[in-house]
């Protein structure tokens, strides 16, 4: 992981029905950007948002990867992207 964020926007009550969201919105060669959500399952409002920017990585040679192509073929087809 190379970035995260994420922003709380109203609290949450126990009890409350919620949803949990996240989409890939940006696939690049080396990285994808990840966002999340949690909502009011049943009014939409939005609790908190944020995104993750996943960056692939060797560990052996401590450098950055290009994401293997199955795995971006996978995530473009899930998601709906264009790669």
């Amino acid at each position: 992981m190379a970035e995260s964020k994420v922003t709380y926007l109203a609290p949450v009550e126990y009890g409350t029905p919620v949803k949990a969201g996240a989409c890939t919105c940006r696939l690049g060669n080396k990285s994808m950007t990840v966002e999340q959500s949690i909502v009011h399952a049943e009014t939409g409002e939005v609790f908190a948002s944020g995104y993750v920017i996943l960056v692939a990585f060797d560990y052996h040679t401590q450098k950055t990867i290009p994401i293997p192509d199955e795995m971006r073929e996978k995530i473009a087809e899930f998601e709906g992207l264009e790669i």
